[in-house]
């Protein structure tokens, strides 16, 4: 009887080596994906700040494109005046 218990207490043994084995492996696996998820909020916060870049300068290249329409018409409207100015002449 002495010899199954002892039996028994060596496979139990062998079962909670295992088990820690797999628990420390099961941790550094947590570990890692929790800095591998870390790593992608820093990503996605960093390409947020260069979405909003790239909006503020689509937005200052839109207000420049404006301006630049303006002084297009403002020279279109110039030179068609001096156009019948000429032509008057």
């Amino acid at each position: 009887m002495d010899s199954r218990l002892e039996q028994v207490i060596k496979k139990q043994e062998g079962l909670i080596a295992a088990l820690e084995k797999q628990h420390a492996a099961d941790q550094r696996l947590i570990t890692s994906q929790k800095k591998l998820l870390q790593a992608q909020q820093e990503k996605a916060a960093l390409l947020e700040k260069e979405k909003q870049a790239l909006l503020d300068a689509g937005n200052e290249m839109a207000a420049a494109n404006e301006k630049l329409e303006k002084i297009c018409t403002e020279q279109q409207e110039l030179l068609t005046s001096f156009s019948r100015i000429f032509s008057e002449k």
